[in-house]
């Protein structure tokens, strides 16, 4: 069969997470997607679980177990799960072979990363790339980070792209 991703947009993600106390963060992807002509089956999300440590030797890398993958679908989409191991991400297929999909979609997708967290004796940072070699188009993006209760967000950066070719793009903090 032929795949038409050309014809796939993403007009929206909306991605929270949730650290907790065991270094690791529930994800939750409120994604829309858009599919045009062609067969369908539903989509794919890869989950970086292995990255490179920044300023380290090239051989340094941070693991992060991925667990509870879940979905749903606020449209009715198929939301089979299956999970493909990709080296150093987990690929999530969300759909059913057997049913098609066409038009404007959304997905709820839940997941638990275990040891994205990095400790440090003053903070806690979340330094994770969200869409490592996401080639489907999007055309809005917005990540929520949300610490445990009585804990505050000091600093947010969102930046796009990777070395010379990275740009930093609009983060807010908001105090709830």
């Amino acid at each position: 069969r032929r795949r038409h991703t050309r014809y796939i947009s993403v007009t929206g993600v909306q991605t929270c997470a949730l650290p907790i106390s065991d270094g690791g963060a529930t994800f939750t992807e409120r994604i829309t997607y858009v599919f045009g002509s062609g067969e369908h089956h539903g989509i794919y999300r890869s989950i970086v679980t292995r990255q490179a440590v920044q300023g380290e030797d090239v051989d340094t890398y941070r693991s992060y177990e991925l667990s509870d993958v879940s979905a749903s679908s606020p449209t009715g989409a198929p939301t089979d799960v299956k999970v493909q191991d990709e080296g150093a991400a987990q690929r999530i297929r969300i759909g059913d072979a057997d049913k098609t999909v066409e038009g404007t979609q959304q997905y709820v997708l839940t997941y638990h990363l275990a040891h994205v967290m990095n400790a440090f004796p003053d903070h806690v940072e979340l330094f994770y790339n969200l869409f490592k070699d996401d080639l489907v188009p999007k055309d809005r993006l917005s990540v929520t980070v949300a610490g445990p209760s009585g804990s505050s967000v000091t600093q947010a950066r969102c930046i796009l792209g990777e070395g010379d070719r990275s740009e930093e793009h609009t983060s807010e903090l908001q105090s709830h």
